[in-house]
């Protein structure tokens, strides 16, 4: 990819609305120093894209910038210092059916994959609708496919310069061991087709090699005993929106750069899993929001992972949010 199109591509992920703010100079409402950072980030790539200068964005900081907007929160430097260690910029290429596949760049814990790929299509096609890779699956250095939650299978697409862009990401489906993805040895990621608006138009295998960097950031334990607090319900009635709350007992819950893990015990089984909203609170006031992605559920009792919106590094943790104001901060 052209060195100005990688410009191109990080300024599809800034908000809009900063864009225009960074254009026009409008005071907004809430313009704290966070927005005003965003915005003076709008403001310096549409000066260069004015300008037509072109930079080169590594793995690293384009990540850097799609977590950001993501959380629509500047990153931490922590948080920042983490993506430096874990994105790896990966440039393989692989043609079939005459689409090509470009896995540009990958991240990853030990339980959560992202990666960033390009779709190219043969010459004079120009895909107008959606167009998708079908079929992920990755597996470990002895080529046994990892298990993941198709709940967790989460893809973003968009177009840009007659071509495809797909970030993809994946969240592995049993909760046991230390690893699955960072064990120091190269991972096989495969896509077995491409459609365009639920037509497949050309079949693989797209076939890629992705060393990623060993070990990670190890998991913390933040409960040393059962924690006491309440889960919420949701219901809607004539329109109107009513919220409920229940006991909830957490047993477990361990934070990981890319993901929580949570075990608890519920009063209201019907409720296990999306009835326990989460949300990291870092020691700087900033708030990342994370989302239900999967787990294993028993009789009032349930072992659930949410993927958080952005990495967050356990040392810059001052608390997890739960429901109706309880809080669990982070052990000295």
């Amino acid at each position: 990819m052209m060195a100005g199109e990688k410009l191109l591509e990080a300024f599809a992920y800034v908000d809009p609305e900063l864009v225009q703010d960074a254009r026009t100079g409008a005071e907004r409402r809430n313009n704290t120093g966070r927005r005003a950072l965003m915005i003076a980030l709008a403001a310096a790539l549409v000066l260069a894209l004015g300008a037509t200068a072109y930079g080169y964005l590594s793995g690293a900081d384009w990540f850097k910038t799609w977590f950001s907007n993501r959380d629509r929160e500047p990153l931490t430097q922590g948080q920042e210092a983490y993506i430096e260690g874990a994105a790896v910029d990966v440039g393989q290429s692989v043609t079939a059916g005459g689409w090509t596949v470009t896995v540009e760049t990958a991240l990853a814990d030990q339980y959560d994959i992202y990666v960033k790929t390009r779709i190219d299509p043969p010459a004079g096609v120009t895909p107008e609708d959606n167009c998708k890779l079908e079929g992920a699956v990755v597996l470990d250095a002895d080529g046994q496919k990892i298990p993941f939650s198709q709940r967790t299978e989460s893809i973003t697409y968009y177009q840009e310069a007659g071509a495809w862009y797909c970030v993809w990401s994946q969240s592995v489906e049993s909760v046991s061991g230390e690893t699955a993805y960072l064990d120091g040895r190269p991972l096989t990621l495969t896509f077995d087709s491409i459609t365009v608006d639920g037509e497949t138009v050309a079949e693989g295998p797209w076939r890629f090699t992705l060393d990623l960097p060993a070990g990670g950031t190890q998991a913390v334990e933040l409960l040393d005993e059962p924690f006491p607090c309440k889960g919420r319900s949701i219901s809607y009635e004539d329109g109107e929106i009513t919220e409920s709350y229940y006991d909830v007992t957490l047993l477990s819950l361990e934070v990981r750069p890319l993901r929580l893990r949570v075990q608890y015990r519920s009063e209201k089984e019907q409720e296990l899993g999306d009835g326990l909203p989460l949300s990291v609170v870092l020691k700087d006031g900033t708030v990342v929001p994370t989302g239900f992605s999967g787990g294993s559920f028993g009789s009032h009792m349930a072992d659930c992972r949410y993927q958080l919106e952005a990495p967050v590094l356990p040392e810059e943790i001052a608390y997890i949010q739960l429901p109706a104001g309880y809080t669990v901060p982070m052990p000295e």
